[in-house]
């Protein structure tokens, strides 16, 4: 959205301390229309408008630096890889016939945000095509194959617009490690043969899947360098980014609904409608002027670093005053920005959430729901409690009961003839002398004693009985 009028009298007393009146800011935009852009805006984690991305910003160009002043690579040796969704997800057209079961016509079904597969692209800074991979998914149960149902168009033939094209399947439909190391089999394999004893730079972003070490060897051996974009940057340092992809997804929506409708109206599947419009826009989408002008933009190619800074601080909200009209501009434009972004925060500090039981078409003020939050907060921990209280009851039960076998243990070993290890002391009073004849036993005090020893020694100092005779 544009800037509104009180946010340019905002920034120009925050920037130059001067109060101006609405007056000044229509006479002043209209002076100036001319040099004056309106952008559609996205708010970005916090992650990707930190302030270290563009110290890796910094380092990157470098490294390319470096690279550059070491290695030679033509126009057609410059390329930039990406994976895209195939996704109806613009408008809101859904579409749905539904037949009775004794008829068997092709339904139509088109719904939106519904993945067909993935498009991985290879461009070149000369605006050409290198290969375009389609990736799809496929159910794998046991083994590495699975039945799949698919249509795949035919390549055009053979002209100075045609390059090939691939599918593959993936459990998931998105790129994995494996199938990008065969994909860059593909690719240097074809570069070899097509450019021998040339360089090649790939410019792509860091996928973990991107950065495997074998398929980074392979690609050094055969003069193929991987050059990864810097961290959180690739949506606006990566030229594939800048027009291609936009592009075909407005010509591959606009050509769904067409062939959606066109199904419908003939009775005829609109099964494969997403996948036959990606694959006619991308001779629409991937102009070779289209292509030239992504990488001049981003500075890739020719490689300019002041075109890759400035696009960093202009995306990252740090501007810098200049002497012309649009620098300022710019530098207003990103204090806005950060005022933005400061008020968010704040707001964000003062939202509360929480869960609560609400009714369908009934009004809940904010602090019924909050009271109601609390209260089950408060349930929450209570019953946290409770099952700690039932955890250390149950750990104290186990120790106990661990303590009352060892007791036991322990009673029947001193119980338990220690000559012959078979007879036990069954209770009963006095000295008790087992069938063996050789240990005895006192019940009072549990003193165990040799059957020959003498036992009036022992029963004058716990008082048992010493009658011997009674006992066997």
């Amino acid at each position: 959205m544009a800037l509104s009028s009180l946010q340019v009298r905002q920034s120009v007393e925050r920037k130059w301390g001067k109060e101006v009146s609405a007056s000044w800011e229509a006479r002043w935009i209209g002076r100036h229309k001319k040099e004056l852009s309106k952008r559609t805006c996205k708010a970005l984690s916090n992650k990707r408008a930190g302030s270290d991305v563009m110290q890796s910003v910094q380092n990157f160009c470098d490294e390319l630096q470096e690279l550059l002043t070491t290695r030679h690579f033509t126009p057609q040796g410059v390329m930039n890889y990406d994976e895209t969704w195939l996704v109806n997800k613009g408008g809101a057209m859904v579409t749905r016939r539904i037949h009775s079961a004794s008829k068997e016509p092709s339904n139509a079904h088109s719904t939106r945000h519904s993945t067909v597969a993935s498009l991985l692209t290879f461009l070149a800074a000369n605006g050409n095509i290198f290969i375009s991979v389609y990736v799809m998914k496929g159910t794998f149960v046991d083994g590495g194959e699975a039945e799949v149902d698919f249509r795949v168009h035919a390549a055009p033939r053979v002209s100075r617009r045609s390059w090939p094209r691939f599918y593959c399947w993936t459990e998931t439909g998105f790129l994995d490690a494996d199938t990008f190391n065969h994909v860059m089999d593909q690719v240097t394999s074809k570069w070899a043969i097509r450019n021998p004893s040339t360089n090649l730079l790939l410019f792509g972003d860091r996928l973990g899947a991107h950065m495997r070490p074998d398929t980074l060897e392979k690609a050094l051996d055969r003069k193929v360098f991987l050059f990864f974009l810097p961290s959180n940057s690739s949506h606006w340092t990566q030229p594939l980014d800048a027009s291609p992809f936009g592009n075909l997804h407005v010509v591959t929506r606009s050509n769904n609904e067409q062939l959606v409708i066109d199904g419908t109206m003939t009775n005829t599947g609109t099964k494969d409608t997403l996948q036959a419009s990606a694959f006619a826009a991308e001779r629409v989408a991937f102009r070779p002027h289209i292509i030239r002008e992504a990488f001049c933009t981003t500075g890739l190619f020719p490689y300019d670093c002041s075109v890759i800074m400035a696009r960093a601080k202009e995306n990252l909200g740090v501007g810098e005053d200049g002497g012309t009209d649009l620098d300022m501009a710019q530098s207003a434009a990103a204090e806005v920005i950060r005022a933005a972004k400061e008020r968010v925060e704040a707001a964000a500090g003062e939202v509360r959430g929480g869960q609560a039981s609400v009714k369908r078409a009934m009004l809940h003020s904010p602090e019924a729901l909050l009271a109601q939050h609390r209260e089950r907060e408060a349930y929450s921990i209570q019953e946290a409690e409770e099952v700690q209280e039932r955890r250390v009851k149950r750990a104290k039960l186990r120790e106990d009961n661990l303590k009352d076998k060892a007791d036991k243990v322990a009673t029947h070993a001193g119980r338990t003839c220690q000559a012959c290890l078979e007879r036990e002391h069954r209770g009963g009073g006095g000295w008790h002398i087992c069938g063996c004849g050789t240990w005895r036993l006192c019940p009072k005090c549990k003193v165990r004693e040799s059957a020959s020893a003498a036992i009036s020694v022992h029963t004058q100092g716990c008082g048992a009985s010493n009658e011997l005779g009674t006992e066997q």
